[in-house]
């Protein structure tokens, strides 16, 4: 988003993109909200970027029963890598 700096205030198109944006930022706000709520998100078990990604992407599948792949239907699993 952007914001008025001192004495320049937000041109009408600035303020319309950040209503827009602010918009899409609250609904996924609220989903990491939620992971760091329920799940204990608030810190990374495991060291190093590849471990906490992991555990980000298995927290959000947890989350969102949409994004797991359904039994014995494979070939429909999303690649990772």
């Amino acid at each position: 988003m952007w914001r008025s700096a001192g004495n320049r205030p937000l041109t009408k198109a600035a303020i319309t993109r950040n209503k827009i944006i602010s918009r899409l930022g609250f609904t996924v706000e609220q989903g990491f909200g939620t992971l760091k709520r329920r799940y204990r998100f608030d810190r990374a078990r495991y060291l190093g970027l590849i471990k906490t990604e992991m555990e980000f992407h298995l927290n959000a599948m947890a989350f969102n029963p949409s994004l797991r792949p359904l039994p014995g239907r494979h070939d429909q699993c999303p690649r990772i890598g």
